[in-house]
C-alpha cells in the first residue's frame, strides 16, 4: 500500500479513501473501524473478567466492573 500512499500524498488510510473515492467511503471506514474496536474491547474485557473470576474468585459482574475501571485508568494515564 505504501506506493499508493506515496503517489497520492495521503498520510493515512482514511485520507487515501477520501482522495480515491469520496467522503461517504471514508465515513463508512471510520464507522466500521469504530464498531470493530468496540467489539475487540468487549472481548478483551470479557477475557480479563474471566481471568479475574478464575484467579481471584470474584463474582463475574464485579470482575467486569473492575476490568472496565482498569481500562479507564490505563486510558486516562496513557493520554
Amino acid at each position: 500500500m505504501m506506493p499508493f500512499y506515496y503517489g497520492s500524498r495521503a498520510r493515512s488510510v482514511p485520507e487515501y479513501l477520501n482522495l480515491r473515492f469520496d467522503e461517504k467511503t471514508r465515513g463508512f471506514n471510520a464507522f466500521a473501524f469504530a464498531v470493530m474496536t468496540i467489539f475487540a474491547s468487549g472481548a478483551s474485557m470479557y477475557a480479563m473478567a474471566l481471568l479475574m473470576e478464575t484467579m481471584l474468585g470474584w463474582n463475574f459482574n464485579f470482575s467486569i466492573l473492575m476490568s472496565a475501571i482498569i481500562v479507564l485508568i490505563y486510558t486516562y494515564l496513557a493520554v
